[in-house]
């Protein structure tokens, strides 16, 4: 064995880091102690002690092969020591590779001498070989790992989501090392299911494991992430993350952000930034950078300014040309301005959501939307008469130009008429309608929206006054319930419209037999009746059912429909605010 020598200095560094990466390791840091025994190896990259103690804390990771990579290098090292033996053995039966275990065993007692003390341990374990696994009378062959070939239960456990993948790491300690040494199964990285609790430590972990294989990162309000986990997905070398959503996050920086664009993003088709910190620099690196980017969500984002999408300011040319879906809701800072250089940039726009502007849309801003002859999902938040055009002529541009529209909500809009939504309804095939707030309709729309929405699937039209219960009749009147038509609404708010009553429910529940979910709050002439009557057609269906304020139904009729609905799974929301 060849030695090397080593300097003063070198030794001092190399015995800090190992002392530094056995402190950590017992107090379960693996993570923190892999970067020191590494940082030990570079020092002094001859010693088995080193790679011994990397490869134990890199199993305890699950990082399987990279462990085995180092057992391997120690038998190369030194022939004549049992330890690199001992230790890739164990790892090729963690593996459930037999017989290559047995070969480095043999091997082992060919090249360790007699008198060394773990010699006789070398022969243990090649005498003492795991319980037979071919008899099918033994439970434990039915084991799926060790039951099926490799091929069979990669594609199984492939099927599985992430969450899933999670939970049955803890069926045995043969099924967690199978899953964690495989990086394939962790593509698509959704933390959806305990999100408040994931730290830059788990993002680090599981990243670790799946490294350039991972696609997918969702981290849906997830305050404690900071820019760690920014860093830590540009330390992954080949990573090609194509979805990306990290929502409701405080800590994250905007310059974080565009570290993180500039080095990965080149991938990305979706990205979510929801309730983050991004501002206007984020979003141009973003748009300069992500040549593949399709879904943009930006949605309560209070930093941003009407410059974020203005790229002539800065002579830069947008690569982002594939963009199709922008969620600019409720991002205060975002104006008329906006959507003037959202037209210019983004002529292939099917789905814009425009939440929340408050009173900054204009009739003009509304009618300059032809301009996006594919939309088909359009948000909208109240609508300002332009001095030189209606809002009647606008509905009638818009909806002449835009037949895809499938999708359009327009809430909290006074000066929306039946004339409007009659246009609307007659030229576009809608799915799904939002128009709560929208107090000036009447059973005139109803009637309207019976006749030409046949597809509709998500009605939401409260605080309208004057739709009444002939209203509702009118809705279904247009189409038997057999037939293709209402019968196939699934969400139906009429909140807070004064004149629905009992009437309404049983009408409802006559016609809609796949109705889920139901609103009438502060719909103060419902009673227990009608109710008792919605839930005894609607049970099998019907999953959420919103009764706040309705003081005629008494609490006996909500325990009632809460113990039916509860039987499969539903809710029943009844609250009174003081």
């Amino acid at each position: 064995m060849i030695k090397k020598s080593f300097s003063k200095s070198q030794t001092e560094n190399f015995q800090q880091h190992y002392r530094a990466g056995i402190t950590a390791f017992k107090e379960n840091n693996f993570e923190k102690a892999l970067e020191f025994f590494t940082n030990a190896i570079r020092s002094n990259s001859k010693s088995i002690i080193l790679y011994d103690c990397r490869a134990v804390t890199r199993e305890k990771l699950g990082l399987i092969n990279e462990a085995l990579h180092d057992a391997e290098f120690m038998m190369k090292l030194d022939k004549s020591s049992p330890k690199g033996y001992l230790r890739a053995g164990k790892l090729y039966r963690m593996l459930n590779n037999e017989d290559k275990a047995q070969e480095v065993y043999s091997s082992g007692i060919t090249n360790v001498s007699e008198n060394d003390p773990l010699y006789k341990k070398l022969q243990e374990l090649k005498d003492k070989r795991p319980q037979a696994k071919d008899s099918i009378t033994n439970k434990k062959t039915h084991d799926l790992i060790a039951f099926f070939p490799p091929e069979i239960v990669h594609e199984i456990f492939n099927l599985l989501p992430f969450a899933s993948i999670c939970m049955v790491t803890g069926v045995s300690k043969n099924w967690r090392t199978y899953i964690v040494s495989s990086p394939f199964f962790y593509r698509e990285l959704d933390f959806t299911l305990g999100q408040r609790y994931i730290t830059d430590q788990t993002i680090r972990t599981y990243l670790s494991r799946g490294k350039s294989c991972v696609k997918h990162l969702i981290c849906r309000c997830a305050p404690k992430l900071t820019d760690t986990t920014m860093r830590s997905l540009r330390s992954i070398f080949g990573i090609r993350l194509q979805r990306i959503e990290i929502t409701n996050n405080s800590s994250i920086t905007n310059n974080s952000i565009i570290t993180f664009i500039r080095t990965i993003g080149r991938h990305l088709k979706y990205i979510n930034f929801s309730s983050t910190l991004i501002a206007d620099t984020g979003v141009k690196s973003i748009l300069i950078t992500c040549n593949k980017l399709e879904i943009l969500d930006l949605s309560f984002c209070h930093y941003l300014t009407p410059a974020a999408f203005d790229l002539k300011q800065g002579l830069c040319k947008c690569e982002a040309t594939e963009l199709c879906n922008i969620n600019l809701n409720f991002s205060t800072g975002v104006s008329e301005r906006t959507v003037s250089h959202l037209m210019e940039l983004f002529p292939k726009l099917s789905s814009l959501h425009l939440q929340g502007q408050g009173a900054i849309m204009t009739t003009r801003s509304i009618a300059n939307l032809i301009k996006f002859p594919n939309l088909k999902s359009l948000q909208l938040k109240n609508i300002i008469n332009d001095r030189d055009l209606s809002i009647e002529d606008t509905f009638i541009k818009l909806t002449d130009s835009c037949p895809p529209l499938c999708e359009f909500t327009l809430q909290d809009s006074p000066c929306l008429t039946d004339n409007c939504i009659q246009h609307l309804v007659m030229s576009c095939n809608l799915e799904i309608l939002d128009l709560n707030g929208s107090i000036s309709l009447t059973d005139i729309t109803m009637n309207n929206i019976g006749i030409y929405c046949k597809k509709l699937r998500i009605l939401r039209i409260g605080k309208s006054s004057g739709i009444t219960d002939e209203g509702v009749s009118l809705l279904f009147k247009s189409r038997d319930n057999s037939q293709e038509g209402n019968n196939e609404l699934e969400i139906i708010d009429l909140k807070q419209n004064s004149n629905i009553t009992d009437a309404s429910l049983k009408i409802i529940a006559d016609h809609c037999n796949k109705v889920k979910e139901i609103n009438f709050s502060w719909c103060r002439n419902i009673t227990g009746s009608g109710i008792a009557y919605l839930i005894q057609k609607c049970e099998n269906s019907l999953r959420k059912l919103f009764l706040n304020e309705c003081s005629c139904i008494s609490p006996d009729a909500v325990s009632y429909a809460r113990a039916v609905l509860g039987t499969y799974g539903g809710t029943v929301e009844y609250q009174f605010i003081n």
